[in-house]
């Protein structure tokens, strides 16, 4: 065994483990199981993910379900999500319902809005009833799926999500659809550099979310060359006693 990894659902008290082992084959998995559901009757699934490359990428590509599901299910105010095991969620639901809240504020009603870097859709829908359309895109082929069945629980008939390369979809998207507001929600490594040198003319407003303020402030100043301006920004304490933070920005054309 490489990691071990646990998803837990305060709301549902659900429970995923996750065993990342270097190889396939791995003794004494029935009675592990066993064991751990006797322990923790709240356990609904049981992973074997499987990654013999040596590298800081902690999940491979491979997977296999030991026992029970491999997802769980959260909820963020009265929005329901489906989690794929290795999809990505915030773990600090209580300060995510916050953050989410101040994105929902800063959004026009009725606008149509691009969740960019959507994961399981968690922004786009938890704010899906005060927009007219909502196009989530993401990379991730199981968090699409989540974020497709996420919209269906949640009765939405105003979201479409797409399983695409996030800045190639985004300018389909202008060109095709009235959409006027993208959600940011990028990776540590922040906005590819071609693109946010030159944001379709169409998008009058921004709402970026991120993770590492670093490369956040460094895409600012492209985008501040491009005519947008900061008009508000947030910081929210995700992790406490760390030096992380999620920081929302409002930026308008």
């Amino acid at each position: 065994i490489r990691y071990f990894g646990i998803r837990h659902s305060k709301v549902t008290n659900e429970i995923l483990i996750i065993l990342v082992t270097k190889n396939r084959k791995m003794p004494f998995t029935n009675l592990l199981v066993k064991k751990l559901c006797e322990k923790f009757p709240n356990i609904v699934g049981v992973i074997q993910n499987i990654n013999s490359k040596k590298s800081n990428v902690i999940l491979g590509r491979e997977y296999k379900v030991l026992f029970g599901q491999n997802y769980l299910n959260e909820q963020i105010g009265d929005v329901k999500f489906r989690l794929n095991y290795n999809s990505f969620f915030q773990v600090n639901i209580a300060t995510a319902e916050l953050m989410y809240d101040f994105v929902k504020q800063n959004v026009r009603a009725g606008s149509n809005v691009i969740d960019a870097y959507c994961g399981v859709g968690s922004i786009g829908i938890f704010l899906a009833d005060k927009i007219e359309q909502l196009f989530g895109i993401e990379m991730d082929k199981n968090a699409v799926l989540d974020a497709k069945y996420n919209a269906k629980i949640n009765g939405l008939k105003n979201s479409q999500f797409y399983c695409a390369n996030v800045e190639n979809k985004i300018l389909d998207l202008v060109s095709s659809e009235n959409v006027d507001t993208i959600i940011f929600d990028p990776p540590r490594k922040g906005l590819d550099e071609s693109f946010r040198k030159n944001i379709p003319h169409k998008i009058k407003k921004i709402i970026y979310v991120s993770c590492n303020p670093v490369t956040q402030m460094r895409d600012f100043k492209d985008l501040q060359n491009d005519g947008f301006k900061i008009t508000k920004m947030q910081a929210f304490d995700m992790f406490p006693q760390t030096y992380h933070i999620e920081n929302v920005a409002i930026l308008e054309r």
